[in-house]
């Protein structure tokens, strides 16, 4: 009997034990394990030979593992068909084993809905696994295994979306959560733990890169570090996984590409070695050649490994986001050539595949915010004892300072009028010299008024004052996702976060300025942390940005009016 075992599902759960009744069929369940992913063959022909059991559960095991071995060669329908009638036949049962092999059933059918961006199915998949996982009784080394599955599942879905920051969050607590267990190497389930966590900390790498790209450069070390990490932990596998070396320097070249470090990035990719049967990896090599030899403004070679990415007929959303990329820079060569029509051709056949990736992530946008929310109102409402007393407290509050200050508003009501028409046509100005950023959500209206509802209490009760006042804040303040809050600024008040709080303390100031002498009197420094700020130079900078004249100028401007 073999003593190690090794699962073959990256970022899955593993395929995990289950009874056996006699000798022969415990051979197979092993040889199923063990050449999960390293001989598609094998792994089929076991698979077939489990489904001869008498034992239901082994059947049912073998069925899935055919349909594993039948989605690695790319037959995605007939792979689906096999795992949606084994979960129709296991409906019913709700013993340990078939539980288990529900959740590897929902498991594949997630991944062959993702790769071919069905994103809003791969997410129900999703959730149904969830909940599977949460019925099963013992919390042992299996539970954890599908538990961790199921969250870096959610982080792949949340990075698809963009939402990278979050996969990150989600991502790291897998993580931490791996090194508290400190797994023994004699545990049976210890290699399948391994591929996991290997594969969590590639998903934070990739989630680190795609931060890089705003701009923000320090991601990309921390993208390389996290990778390192992962293949330093590949090299614990048993067996070796073959392309753990091939992959990791694929990653690296991908960092270097973006550092700008392209002679690098060639060196690199060249001592690159690659099993010829492995489609999926020559197809990335050809990818980033074709990338490398472009910017090192050598066509030949750029059209070369292009064409050579696309012969190869797999498709994933990796592969067709890369398309994109080839198509994109297809249409620059032939521009340099002065071949417009061709030019032309690619440039069409890249809008083609970016308009299918951005229509795949709006199907899903919706019931993952929905999803968001709905985890967000079940956690208050866990907490919503303990929060009573303090929220009915804050509402006496509140009341008794709406009630001192409504004299005060009465009073300088007919005042503030004219100032409000001022302040208006200043932001008319302010509102035509910004470009804010626009990011496409699928919200319902009765979602967006209700956080517009709540942003207006914000403002209400100047809680944008403080100098703890962020986006994050903001977002936990009105039960929603800085992502979402995001656009709901930018849709409504046509501004970016920075721009929307930058309006509300400055209006804030000129109104006070113009009603409260004694502030006339304050420091610069006073009056930016009356507002929120901490730095001086900084409440300056805004200040004058928005009212075209510095702090000091416009108080002097007051105090002559006045005279």
């Amino acid at each position: 009997m073999l003593k190690k075992y090794f699962v073959a599902f990256l970022l899955t759960a593993p395929f995990l034990s289950v009874a056996q009744k006699d000798g022969l069929q415990e051979t197979y369940f092993e040889k199923i394990e063990f050449f999960g992913n390293i001989n598609n063959d094998s792994l089929l022909f076991y698979a077939k030979k489990s489904q001869q059991s008498q034992d239901s559960c082994i059947k049912y095991y073998g069925l899935i593992s055919e349909a594993s071995a039948i989605y690695k060669n790319g037959n995605f329908k007939k792979a689906e068909n096999i795992c949606i009638d084994v979960l129709e036949k296991l409906k019913d049962k709700k013993d340990v084993c078939n539980q288990k092999n529900k959740i590897n059933a929902l498991n594949r059918l997630f991944w062959i809905n993702k790769n071919q961006k069905k994103f809003n199915e791969a997410f129900y998949y999703l959730k149904e696994k969830q909940k599977v996982v949460e019925t099963l009784p013992q919390k042992n080394m299996p539970y954890y295994i599908y538990k961790w599955s199921v969250s870096a599942n959610m982080a792949s879905i949340k990075s698809i979306l963009g939402l990278d920051r979050e996969a990150i969050e989600i991502l790291t607590s897998i993580d931490a959560e791996f090194s508290a267990l400190k797994i023994a190497k004699n545990e049976r389930y210890y290699n399948s733990a391994l591929v996991t966590h290997s594969s969590v900390l590639n998903l934070i790498g990739d989630s680190y890169y795609n931060l890089s790209k705003d701009s923000i450069l320090q991601h990309l070390d921390t993208s390389l570090r996290y990778y390192k990490k992962a293949y330093d932990i590949a090299q614990s596998f048993s067996p070796v996984h073959k392309n753990s070396k091939t992959l990791y320097n694929l990653r690296v070249v991908k960092i270097l590409i973006a550092k700008k470090e392209i002679k690098k990035a060639l060196a690199t990719i060249t001592c690159i070695k690659c099993n010829p049967k492995d489609t999926q990896t020559k197809q990335d090599i050809n990818f980033f050649k074709a990338v490398i030899y472009h910017h090192l403004k050598n066509s030949d070679s750029a059209f070369f490994y292009s064409y050579e990415f696309l012969k190869f007929p797999r498709t994933t959303p990796s592969t067709k986001k890369n398309k994109a990329i080839i198509y994109k820079l297809l249409t620059k060569e032939f521009n340099h050539k002065k071949k417009t029509d061709s030019a032309y051709k690619y440039a069409e056949l890249e809008l083609k595949e970016l308009t299918e990736l951005t229509s795949s992530k709006i199907e899903i946008n919706k019931t993952h915010y929905l999803y968001d929310i709905n985890k967000i109102k079940a956690k208050n409402q866990v907490n919503s004892n303990k929060e009573r007393f303090t929220r009915y407290l804050l509402i006496f509050l509140f009341s008794l300072v709406f009630i001192l200050l409504s004299y005060w508003i009465y009073y300088s009501y007919r005042k503030k009028r004219v100032l409000a028409l001022q302040l208006k046509n200043i932001q008319h100005k302010f509102e035509a010299t910004l470009k804010p950023f626009k990011k496409e959500y699928s919200i319902e209206k009765e979602l967006e008024i209700k956080i517009l509802n709540r942003l207006q209490e914000v403002e209400d009760g100047c809680l944008f004052l403080s100098n703890d006042f962020s986006l994050n804040w903001l977002a936990k303040k009105i039960e929603t996702n800085t992502s979402y809050l995001s656009f709901i600024i930018n849709k409504n008040m046509k501004l970016t976060f920075k721009q929307y709080l930058t309006t509300l303390r400055i209006n804030y100031l000129v109104t006070t300025l113009n009603n409260e002498k004694k502030y006339r009197r304050y420091t610069i420094q006073s009056l930016a942390e009356e507002i929120g700020y901490t730095n001086a130079s900084a409440f300056t900078r805004a200040f004058k940005k928005y009212m075209n004249t510095t702090p000091s100028a416009y108080i002097n401007s007051i105090e002559r009016n006045e005279n």
